[in-house]
């Protein structure tokens, strides 16, 4: 926990594990570290009263660094495998693909073994990644971070959309050796979005045909009111003329003709 080289020349009030076959011994705990992170420890058992040398723990701190190294290389690998996205490592200078999660396969399509060595552009639909040679020199020099949907073919010819992701992987000098491809199936998102544009696009026509038809009934009512409209309107002008028109209809004319153009305006 201290971070530090702990050596011990027998068994001493620090060896918490004791048992009465216990062989007397002495020993080198070393930290395996990571930054600030603590791995794991490597225990070397020494003969009893073994002499503490320096040149041991240089050497014991020197591999203890190797063992942090590939303990990190694994945690990567494990995580590069059990990544809930597609995950592809792709040769800077040509795209080739030389690692692959599982999952990257099964959204593609395609076997591990169809995928490695091929250009990742391949995979595309169409129009789609574009690693020709500028983009991929933007790429590895880090001045480019591609992000695009894009249609990927997939195994049985049927194309899944992705949301794909390519980075450089960074060294500390120069340009990057590999990249890093993302890719997220978002064809259940893409199917959503287009079905409901082709619901909106099917809503606008039957919309387009609901006025028509509109229009159509406009057209057909007019021309009947207008001629109920003109009859009652000539009741009421011959009433204003003095003629003898029974109090009864003359008050129908009046109703029949507020409620024509009531009508009218309506439909207008």
């Amino acid at each position: 926990l201290e971070g530090t080289v702990q050596y011990a020349a027998a068994v001493d009030e620090r060896h918490e594990i004791r048992y009465p076959s216990l062989d007397p011994h002495g020993h080198y705990c070393v930290p395996i570290r990571a930054a600030d992170q603590l791995l794991g420890v490597l225990c070397l058992y020494l003969d009893e009263h073994h002499p503490r040398r320096e040149r041991e723990e240089r050497f014991l701190v020197a591999a203890t660094e190797v063992v942090a190294k590939a303990v990190l290389h694994q945690q990567a690998l494990a995580l590069f495998e059990q990544a809930a996205v597609g995950v592809a490592q792709l040769e800077a200078s040509s795209g080739r693909i030389v690692r692959v999660n599982e999952r990257c396969c099964e959204i593609v399509g395609r076997s591990r073994a169809e995928l490695l060595g091929r250009r990742f552009h391949e995979l595309s639909h169409g129009e789609g990644a574009g690693f020709d040679p500028e983009t991929l020199a933007q790429l590895r020099h880090g001045a480019l971070r591609k992000v695009s949907e894009e249609r990927q073919l997939g195994g049985a010819g049927a194309p899944a959309w992705v949301h794909l992701t390519v980075s450089p992987i960074q060294r500390t000098f120069g340009p990057a050796d590999y990249l890093i491809a993302i890719v997220e199936d978002i064809t259940a998102r893409k199917q959503m979005e287009l079905a409901i544009i082709e619901a909106n696009a099917a809503l606008a026509s039957q919309n387009e045909e609901l006025e028509a038809f509109g229009h159509m009934v406009a057209h057909d009512l007019k021309t009947p009111l207008s001629v109920v409209v003109g009859y009652a309107q000539m009741l009421e002008e011959w009433t204003r003329r003095g003629e003898e028109i029974p109090p009864a209809t003359r008050r129908a004319a009046a109703a029949i003709s507020r409620s024509g153009r009531k009508m009218g305006q309506i439909i207008d």
